[in-house]
């Protein structure tokens, strides 16, 4: 934003007036874009807490005051172009209005007489009018873009991790698996809190404040992504156990051939059959 708070050394009352009218236009852009600016869209869209909340209140006090020096600049330059249309460029009105402390900025009430109330005006000129609006632009400028900038870096930082948590989520939906729930409620915490008090992570990279919950989104979607896959390979494992359960069975019919056959040719005694363990076998399948 920039008022024109310094005069030049040379030039006269009507070039510097040009000068001053120039500056207003500009004046009226930059406050324009300050309220189309994205930081305030955060800031004026809901509620504020904390750090944020107070910061905005001052904020927007400021920026209100903007508005109304902007409007008592606006008609300090009209009167000058009264002034110049009637008197000329070196008429001591015109002076008056542009370099005298002309600009009424604040009443205050400072005794009683008996006849009243006795009023204390304070009035500043218009080249302090244009520094004021410029230092207080600069202060709610800084603080839309710092809000903006927060908030914008976290959800670039979540993308990712937001990414993983979706493909967990599915997983997790296919499995009846309620693990993934206190994730997306750790997501939905900090991204609330991104938007309503983003200054609270000033002095925090989003990249550390969700490094623990990208670690646990990750090694929770591999996890759920194991179990889907053996899920999906179930019935060739069920079937392959089965099949082996069945070798086994046969083996048991050889083994009893074999010990009946080395019962007769070699003992009289009985041999001990091995344990069966095929129905415990049966009873895991």
């Amino acid at each position: 934003m920039t008022g024109g708070g310094s005069d030049a050394p040379t030039g006269g009352l009507g070039a510097e007036l040009a000068r001053r009218t120039a500056a207003e236009v500009r004046m009226a852009t930059s406050l324009v874009e300050l309220e189309q600016h994205p930081g305030h869209g955060l800031l004026s869209a809901g509620p504020l807490t904390g750090r944020t909340a107070q910061e905005w209140e001052r904020a927007g006090a400021e920026l209100a005051g903007l508005w109304q020096d902007f409007g008592s600049y606006q008609r300090v330059l009209a009167d000058a172009r009264d002034v110049l249309a009637r008197a000329g460029e070196d008429a001591a009105e015109l002076h008056r209005v542009l370099r005298e402390p002309s600009v009424e900025v604040g009443r205050s009430v400072v005794g009683h007489r008996l006849t009243g109330a006795v009023e204390r005006i304070e009035t500043i000129t218009l080249a302090e009018l244009a520094d004021r609006m410029e230092a207080a632009f600069d202060r709610v400028h800084d603080l839309f873009v710092t809000c903006h900038d927060l908030h914008g870096a976290f959800l670039a930082a979540l993308a990712p991790v937001a990414e993983r948590l979706r493909t967990a989520r599915h997983l997790a939906t296919e499995l009846g698996d309620h693990r993934v729930d206190d994730a997306t409620a750790r997501v939905e915490e900090l991204t609330g809190r991104y938007a309503t008090d983003p200054l609270s992570f000033a002095d925090q990279p989003p990249a550390d404040v969700l490094a623990e919950l990208g670690a646990r989104v990750d090694a929770l979607a591999d996890e759920l992504a194991r179990i889907v896959a053996v899920r999906g390979s179930w019935d060739e494992r069920v079937t392959a156990v089965a099949d082996a359960i069945a070798e086994v069975e046969a083996e048991r019919t050889i083994e009893e051939q074999v010990r009946l056959r080395a019962q007769e040719l070699v003992v009289t005694a009985p041999l001990d059959p091995p344990p069966d363990r095929l129905p415990s076998l049966r009873r895991e399948l």
